[in-house]
């Protein structure tokens, strides 16, 4: 995973400021599914509701989560996302993609990758191309490193 050059290094931002990345008008207009705004549920971790359809505990079932966690597996399809390199795995009614920011540093609670997942369950279309288009808007509001 390290051995990837990314372009135009980021910072990663805490989760109030991930919730800024993106607003709900962004989010709507990209999915075709209503969007609230983000809801920090963590220290490095933003939700956005879509849809307002709940599963059967009454959790919404359709929704975008971006994060930055300390550890991300290095699995899937490898796309570039705006000089990034990327993996993007699932397809349907839900895509994962993960998008490093730049070379980690030797500090330990660096979390030098983006990990975002977007997730509807109305409709059968592919979401990975509503997801990417997402992630370059937020990659392009990271501040650089």
């Amino acid at each position: 995973m390290w051995a990837e050059e990314v372009d135009r290094p980021k910072q990663t931002v805490p989760a109030d400021d991930l919730c800024g990345l993106l607003t709900a008008l962004e989010i709507t207009a990209a999915t075709g599914v209503q969007a609230v705004e983000g809801i920090a549920t963590g220290p490095d971790k933003c939700t956005w509701p879509l849809g307002g359809t709940t599963d059967a505990k009454g959790v919404p079932d359709s929704g975008l989560v971006i994060q930055t966690p300390k550890a991300v597996a290095w699995l899937g399809e490898r796309i570039v996302l705006d000089g990034n390199p990327a993996r993007r795995g699932g397809g349907g009614e839900v895509c994962m993609i993960k998008v490093l920011l730049r070379e980690p540093v030797e500090v330990p609670d660096d979390r030098p990758a983006l990990l975002a997942v977007l997730a509807v369950k109305q409709g059968p279309e592919d979401r990975c191309p509503a997801l990417e288009s997402l992630l370059l808007l937020a990659l392009d509001r990271l501040p650089p490193a």
